[in-house]
């Protein structure tokens, strides 16, 4: 009989609407001290969050000494995008998205050591628009390199973008060579 009633309750509870359901959980007892309250926004799906990818043959950037760039025994350094990830969370009635971006940059025989300012290039590309409407925007990484070191690796965490509740765009990452630093 006491199954039977259990039973008979998750049914009707499964009536109820989902406000009711998200804000008061029933458990055995049928007591007043077996309800318990729960945060219903526990129970809203996670915001949309835009796919992030690297620019078709644009993970790695050699660094060449000026005018010397078919030379092996010239290259200073190369730099190269390994991870790449997203992550969203709701801010007001927005999207945050949060990209992370890292790889490594690899001393060649001409580096004397220093710092290195790697240009990384983060574009929104708007999928549902058909112009070519790119937000594009150049940062860059501070990277320090000794002369005969191994390689360094290389990070980026941005927060900065924000995305209204219907944007669709995706994300594309490059590394983007001297001369092209520009905004698009």
């Amino acid at each position: 009989m006491t199954v039977l009633l259990a039973m008979t309750g998750l049914g009707l509870a499964a009536c109820e609407s989902v406000g009711d359901i998200g804000s008061k959980i029933v458990s055995g007892g049928g007591s007043n001290d077996s309800v318990v309250d729960v945060d219903a926004s526990a129970f809203v799906a996670p915001p949309w969050c835009p796919p992030i990818s690297v620019e078709r043959n644009r993970y790695l950037l050699m660094k060449f000494q000026r005018g010397k760039e078919d030379d092996a025994r010239a290259l200073e350094y190369q730099a190269t995008i390994e991870k790449w990830a997203t992550g969203c969370k709701r801010v007001g009635g927005e999207t945050q998205v949060k990209i992370g971006v890292s790889g490594r940059v690899t001393p060649g025989p001409a580096w004397e050591g220093g710092e290195i300012l790697l240009p990384l290039k983060v574009t929104l590309r708007d999928t549902d628009s058909e112009d070519d409407k790119d937000e594009t925007d150049i940062m860059m990484v501070p990277v320090t390199l000794g002369a005969g070191s191994p390689s360094e690796v290389w990070t980026l965490v941005e927060s900065s973008i924000t995305l209204s509740p219907d944007a669709r765009p995706k994300i594309l990452v490059s590394l983007e060579e001297e001369g092209r630093r520009g905004r698009r």
